[in-house]
C-alpha cells in the first residue's frame, strides 16, 4: 500500500499543542509502503549504580524542547533502554514495558497524571527540584508499585537559609519560586508556581493564521493550566525534621473544529488534575537513619465530546477519579562489616471510580440521555515489607539485595480477597581492574493498578484500573548484565536486558480514540503478556569546556493478547529497533560576568508500528442501497513508520556575576524542519492514506533570573 508522508507547514507549536492530531493533518508527498543529590549545577556521570541514573542540572541543559521548558523527562527519553513515543511528549516505553509500568514519585508519594499540555512538559516545576534519580532495575524496598522504570524526585532541601527567589519564562510557560526560612534556621519555606497563557496565545496566533491551509477548522481555543507547589520544613534538632508538602497542578481545555466541506462541528473539552498532601519526617541518630510519611493522593481526569451531525447532538462524556491515602516508614542501620541493613513498609488503602461516561442523543426537546456505563465506586488495600542487605567495599564493588512481599485486598462478591506478590531485586557491581568493571541487576516486580494500554498516539487514556482477580497484578521479570570502563573524564557501558511481563492489560478497539464505542470501554480490554531483549550502551565524556553523552539502544519487543491478532504474537507499538541520541555542550566563552554554550542533540529511532488495511472489499448500506467499503486487515502493527531523524541547535548564555544572576537559553527544535510522521490517517475526501507529523522547525526560548 502506499502511505502518504506530510510535507510541513509553517505554523507555531500552540497550533499543534492545544489539539489532537487529528485537527493538524498536513500535505505531503508520496512514499511506500540512599545515594548522593544530584547537584543542580554540575555535570556527573549518569550512572551512579547499576540500573539507577542520577540526573542533575546540567544534564537537563543538555536537551532541547520545542516549547522551551527544561523537564527531566526528556533526558530519561535519550538513556538506553528508553523508547520515545510521541515527538515533543513526555510518554516514553523502558525496556518493552507499558507505559503506565512507570513510577514516578514526588517525596515519595506516588503522581498519577505527570504531563502539562497533553504531555508536552512535566507537571512539576524543576525549580523546586533539589535531586533526581531514574531506575530501571535493581530496585530499592520503598521503590514499589512499579514494572519498568521509577522516577524519584526529591524536592528541594535548602530552603532554611535566607529568602531568595527565581522566576522564569519560555515560549508557553512562566513561573516563580521564593524560598527562605527564619532568623533561628528553625523554619523553612518554599513556594512555586507556574502557568500557561496558550490560550491568549492563540487568539493572538488566531487573528494571523490562514485557515484555509489546514484540514479542520480550529476555533474557540481556551485553556486553564497551571501548578503549584508549597512546602514547608519544621527542624526540631540537627537530627530531626518535619515537612508538608501540598502540590496542585490543573489542564483545562475546550475548543471546537469542523471538517471543510461537511455539516458536522466537534466540541471537545478535558480536565486533568492532581492533588497531593504529604506529611513527613525524616530523622537521624549515631549509625541509624529513618524516615516515615502519611500522604493523600487525588487524581481525576474528565474528558467530553459534543458533534453537531446534521443538525442532530451527540454528547459523550467520560470521567476517572481516583482518591489514595498512605502510610510509610522505612529505617537503615549502619553495620561494622561495611554494610547497610534496611527495613520497611507501606499500608495503602485506594478509592477508584475508573470509568464512568454518558451519552446524549438527539437535538433540542428530543434528546434522550442514556448512562452506558456508571461504576461503582471500587475500594481497594494494599500493604507490604521489606528487607534489605547493601555491602560496599572501595575497590570491590557493591552488592545489594532486597525482598518484599505486597499484599493486595480487593472486594470480591462481598467478601475481601488476598492476593500476595512476592518481588526481589537484586543489584551487584564488581571491579576486576581501576578501570573495569561487570554489573548486573536482576528483578521481579509487581504493580497494583493498570493504565489502559493500546492507544493510537501512545498517549495513555488516563483511565487507572485496580487489579483484582480478574485484571491480576502486572508482573515482570528482567536481568541485566554488562561491563563499564572509566578512564578520566570518560565513561563507556554496555550491557544485555532481557524482560518478561504477565497479565499486560490492552485496549483493543484503539481506533475508538474517542467516540461513542469509548463508553463500553471495559467490554474492549484484553489481557496478555510480552517479552522484549536488547543491548544498551551508554558513552559519557564529562569536561569543563567539552560535554557529550552518546547512548545507543538496539531491540526487539512485542506482545501476545488474547483475543488479539489470533493470539499470535505481534510488534509492540514502540518496539524501536535502534535507538541513537547524541547530545553536547561546548563552552564558547568563559567571561567575567558572561558564559557562552552551544548546545547540540541528535535523535534517530526507527519508526513504530502501525496497524494498516491490506485492502478493501465492497458492501451495501442498511437501506440496501448506499455502497460502502470495508477495509481488510491481516496482522496487529503490520507497517513500520519511516525512521525519526531530528536535529535540535541551541544557545546557553549565563549571566554569574550580576547582582541578578541569569540564564537564557535559545534554541531550535528539528533545525532540519524534517516531517517525523508519528501517526497515519486515511482521507475519505481524497481517498487515500495521509501520514500525520506534528512539528516543523520551532524556535524556543527560556530565561530564567535569581533575586
Amino acid at each position: 500500500m502506499e502511505v502518504e508522508q506530510l510535507k510541513q507547514k509553517t505554523i507555531f507549536f500552540f497550533l499543534l499543542a492545544a489539539v489532537p492530531w487529528s485537527v493538524l493533518g498536513q500535505e505531503s508527498k508520496t512514499v511506500q509502503d540512599s545515594l548522593p543529590p544530584a547537584l543542580k549545577t554540575d555535570y556527573q556521570s549518569l550512572r551512579v549504580e547499576p540500573g539507577r541514573n542520577m540526573i542533575g542540572r546540567g544534564m537537563i541543559d543538555l536537551t532541547l524542547t520545542p516549547i522551551g521548558e527544561k523537564d527531566v523527562v526528556k533526558v530519561i527519553q535519550t538513556l538506553p533502554g528508553v523508547a520515545m513515543a510521541i515527538e515533543g511528549g513526555n510518554a516514553y516505553y523502558v525496556r518493552g514495558g507499558n507505559m503506565g509500568g512507570n513510577a514516578v514519585s514526588l517525596d515519595g508519594v506516588h503522581v498519577y497524571g505527570t504531563g502539562h499540555l497533553f504531555g508536552l512538559t512535566s507537571v512539576y516545576s524543576q525549580e523546586c527540584v533539589g535531586a533526581t534519580d531514574f531506575s530501571v532495575g535493581g530496585f530499592k524496598g520503598e521503590e514499589d508499585n512499579l514494572t519498568s522504570s521509577h522516577i524519584r524526585i526529591r524536592t528541594e532541601e535548602d530552603y532554611f537559609g535566607e529568602f531568595t527567589g527565581s522566576a522564569t519564562s519560555s515560549n508557553f510557560f512562566a513561573g516563580g519560586t521564593v524560598k527562605g526560612g527564619t532568623k533561628d534556621g528553625k523554619v523553612g519555606t518554599l513556594v512555586a508556581a507556574r502557568f500557561s497563557p496558550i490560550g491568549k496565545e492563540w487568539r493572538l496566533f488566531e487573528r494571523f493564521a490562514h485557515k484555509k491551509n489546514y484540514r479542520y477548522q480550529l476555533k474557540e481555543l481556551d485553556a486553564n493550566i497551571y501548578d503549584l507547589f508549597g512546602k514547608i520544613g519544621f527542624r526540631k534538632s540537627e537530627s530531626s525534621h518535619y515537612e508538608l508538602l501540598a502540590f496542585y497542578s490543573n489542564d483545562a481545555f475546550k475548543y471546537m473544529y469542523g471538517h471543510y466541506g461537511f455539516a458536522e462541528t466537534t466540541e471537545n473539552a478535558g480536565n486533568w488534575s492532581n492533588t497531593i498532601f504529604n506529611l513527613t519526617h525524616i530523622w537521624r541518630k549515631e549509625g541509624k537513619r529513618g524516615n516515615w510519611g502519611l500522604s493523600y493522593n487525588r487524581y481525576e481526569t474528565w474528558q467530553g465530546q459534543r458533534m453537531d451531525y446534521l443538525s442532530t447532538d451527540n454528547i459523550l462524556a467520560i470521567r476517572s477519579l481516583l482518591n489514595e491515602g498512605e502510610f510509610r516508614f522505612c529505617q537503615e542501620v549502619d553495620q561494622t562489616i561495611g554494610g547497610i541493613f534496611s527495613w520497611g513498609g507501606k499500608l495503602r488503602i485506594s478509592r477508584y471510580r475508573p470509568g464512568s461516561s454518558t451519552l446524549i442523543e438527539g437535538a433540542g426537546v428530543s434528546h434522550s440521555r442514556k448512562k452506558t456505563m456508571d461504576l461503582e465506586t471500587i475500594w481497594s488495600g494494599s500493604g507490604q515489607m521489606f528487607l534489605q542487605q547493601e555491602w560496599r567495599q572501595d575497590g570491590k564493588g557493591m552488592l545489594r539485595i532486597m525482598g518484599r512481599m505486597p499484599i493486595l485486598l480487593c472486594p470480591i462478591s462481598g467478601s475481601i480477597q488476598v492476593i500476595p506478590s512476592p518481588e526481589c531485586s537484586l543489584m551487584g557491581r564488581f571491579l576486576f581492574s581501576d578501570r573495569w568493571c561487570f554489573e548486573g541487576t536482576l528483578d521481579a516486580l509487581s504493580q497494583f493498578h493498570h493504565i489502559l494500554e493500546g492507544i493510537p498516539m501512545g498517549w495513555s487514556l488516563d483511565m487507572i484500573i485496580p487489579a483484582d482477580d480478574h485484571f491480576r497484578p502486572e508482573r515482570s521479570f528482567q536481568v541485566y548484565s554488562g561491563l563499564r570502563y572509566t578512564h578520566d573524564c570518560h565513561a563507556i557501558s554496555a550491557g544485555l536486558y532481557w524482560k518478561e511481563i504477565r497479565n499486560l492489560i490492552f485496549f483493543s478497539d484503539a481506533t475508538a480514540l474517542f467516540s461513542s464505542a469509548l463508553a463500553q470501554w471495559a467490554e474492549e480490554i484484553n489481557t496478555g503478556s510480552g517479552r522484549s531483549a536488547g543491548i544498551e550502551i551508554l558513552y559519557e565524556k564529562a569536561g569543563r569546556v567539552f560535554k557529550t553523552r552518546a547512548a545507543y539502544t538496539l531491540s526487539k519487543t512485542d506482545r501476545q493478547i488474547e483475543g488479539t491478532n489470533e493470539g499470535k504474537r505481534f510488534p509492540a507499538k514502540y518496539d524501536r529497533r535502534h535507538i541513537l541520541n547524541v547530545s553536547t555542550e561546548f563552552i564558547v566563552r568563559e567571561g567575567w560576568n558572561t558564559d557562552l554554550s552551544l548546545i547540540s542533540s541528535l535523535t534517530f529511532l526507527s519508526g513504530h508500528w502501525e496497524t494498516v488495511p491490506v485492502g478493501t472489499f465492497p458492501g451495501y448500506g442498511i437501506d440496501g442501497r448506499a455502497l460502502v467499503e470495508g477495509n481488510i486487515f491481516t496482522t496487529v502493527n503490520n507497517y513500520r513508520m519511516p525512521p525519526y531523524v531530528r536535529l535540535d541547535m541551541g544557545v546557553k548564555l549565563e549571566f554569574n556575576k550580576n547582582k541578578y544572576p541569569g540564564q537564557l537559553n535559545i534554541g531550535l527544535f528539528n533545525i532540519l524542519n524534517r516531517q517525523n510522521p508519528f501517526a497515519i490517517s486515511f482521507d475519505t475526501v481524497e481517498k487515500k492514506w495521509k501520514a500525520i507529523s506534528l512539528f516543523p522547525i520551532m524556535p524556543s526560548i527560556n530565561y530564567r533570573i535569581e533575586f
